[in-house]
Order: C-alpha cells, then sequence, then structure tokens
C-alpha cells in the first residue's frame, strides 16, 4: 500500500525489514523488488527479484517479471503480482 501511495522510501524501509524478518517469503522480496524499480535502482530491484525466483523457482511470472525490470517497464500495478499466488 505504500507503494501504491508513492512512499516509496518508507516502504523500502519496510520491506528490507520485512525480508530480513522472513527470509522466505516471495511476497515480501517482490514487493521490494517493485519498490526498488520504481525508485530507478535497478540492479538491487534484480536481486531481490532474484530472491523471490530462487524461493520459488517453478513460478514463471516471476521470471517475467525479472524481464520487466530489467527492461524497466515497471508500474504501480506489478505489486499486487504476489495476489494471485499464495506464499509464505
Amino acid at each position: 500500500m505504500l507503494v501504491e501511495h508513492g512512499h516509496l522510501k518508507f516502504a523500502e524501509k519496510h520491506l528490507r525489514t520485512a525480508c530480513s524478518i522472513s527470509p522466505n517469503s516471495v511476497n515480501h522480496f517482490v514487493n521490494l523488488a517493485s519498490c526498488l524499480a520504481l525508485q530507478h535502482k535497478k540492479a538491487e530491484a534484480i536481486t531481490a527479484c532474484d530472491k523471490a525466483i530462487e524461493l520459488a523457482p517453478n513460478d514463471l511470472r516471476l521470471l517475467q517479471y525479472r524481464k520487466m525490470i530489467e527492461n524497466e517497464e515497471v508500474g504501480t500495478n506489478i505489486v499486487k503480482i504476489d495476489n494471485r499466488k499464495n506464499y509464505k
């Protein structure tokens, strides 16, 4: 929700905390990747997305999302990718 409302730096801080508290949460890493991509932190966004892919290697949507980050095609609607599948 913070990302969707444009509070990117605040959201990034909280998402990084969430990732460290729950390092097996695909949702947290996808949301962190989105937040970073929206701030044009491409390398960091790809790293966060790679962690999500490591946690859910069979989810092809994550590979597509990584490609979108690489091509700088990320919009605020991408944050909702995690709502399609229930991860830990």
